[in-house]
């Protein structure tokens, strides 16, 4: 909340489910902005923080803007009766063209007549400019479309980085200007004639997550990007009556009540091995979601066994360094 009123990005760091990306939800949801999201990984490119050209989707959409720019034409007081007025947008560079001729006209005249306003030469001029607007992206092949970033940017919204250390250092580096005081951004690879440069709403807002860099397969970031943003620890959940009151919180009915106190049990059992699989809690809410949905088909003791095998006892030799047999072995010690 502090760091939110001063717009000092922030860093959350804390292990994998333990509540990083759901406190930024709930800070979305607490201050009614839009929350913009983006997972990273090795693979991210600067265009999915900035963004990039893509071809023109939905002209049939631009035709139909385009067609009610001629219907709000039809009823100016301000232009002549003379004009064809064709809903062809194929045309409009004539129709362009003779409406700026038009208000060429009215603006060298030093005497508007009774019947036109200057309000409504005004709406005369908006309208051409619409017109323009979409003749251009008509005909355009590809057409610059804003990322996450640049998007929260302009509309005053919370960008989410999430697994923000698996990106690319030469990626992050262009969060620089970003996180500085200044908060601006310049899009030189939107390209044109001048140099974009956008500066943050006041409203903007940037908050990143990682894991610690000793978890497996994860690293650091840069010493530069990280002093940028004010580091905050998110402790792991491992209050049994916690745990206890988010499991019975993801349960559809009070009937599976009774199943819960067998998942803990074992859930602090296993995580008492150091094994280097640490059960949490979105491993917890995927065990309970598997029993709400299967509970009645196979019962509170099988739905609970089965629940066990999806979110753990399958995979348990997977990204943990165990080898097969050790991993058919803890399997074993689980089922004592």
């Amino acid at each position: 909340e502090r760091s939110y009123k001063l717009r000092e990005p922030v860093l959350l760091v804390g292990d994998t489910g333990g509540g990083k990306t759901t406190i930024c939800q709930l800070l979305s949801k607490y201050k009614e902005l839009r929350l913009h999201i983006l997972n990273c990984h090795q693979y991210t490119e600067t265009s999915d923080f900035l963004g990039g050209f893509f071809p023109v989707r939905d002209r049939s959409k631009l035709v139909m803007e385009y067609e009610n720019q001629i219907k709000q034409l039809k009823l100016s007081e301000a232009l002549g009766q003379n004009i064809d007025l064709s809903a062809d947008i194929g045309q409009a560079e004539v129709l362009i063209k003779s409406i700026g001729e038009i208000l060429e006209k009215y603006k060298n005249d030093s005497v508007i007549g009774m019947a036109v306003t200057p309000q409504n030469i005004d709406v005369l001029e908006k309208i051409r400019n619409t017109m323009v607007m979409l003749y251009q992206k008509w005909r355009a092949i590809f057409v610059w479309q804003d990322g996450p970033l640049v998007e929260a940017m302009r509309a005053g919204n919370i960008f989410l980085a999430d697994e923000i250390s698996l990106a690319d250092d030469s990626v992050l580096e262009r969060l620089n200007s970003v996180l500085e005081p200044g908060r601006k951004l310049s899009l030189a690879e939107k390209g044109g004639p001048v140099l974009e440069e956008v500066v943050a709403h006041e409203k903007f807002f940037v908050i990143a997550t990682m894991n610690p860099g000793g978890d497996y397969g994860k690293k650091e970031l840069s010493p530069a990007l990280r002093n940028r943003f004010t580091e905050i620890w998110v402790p792991p959940i491992t209050e049994t009556g916690e745990l206890r009151s988010i499991a019975f919180s993801g349960l559809s009915t009070s009937k599976e009540s009774n199943t819960i106190d067998p998942i803990i049990n074992f859930w602090e059992w296993f995580n008492g091995l150091q094994t280097g699989r640490t059960l949490t809690v979105r491993d917890l809410l995927s065990w309970v979601s598997f029993i709400n949905v299967m509970n009645e088909s196979l019962g509170p003791a099988y739905a609970i066994l089965h629940g066990a095998f999806l979110v753990l006892l399958d995979g348990l030799s997977l990204g943990t360094g165990l080898s097969g047999r050790d991993g058919k072995d803890l399997r074993e010690k689980c089922f004592a």
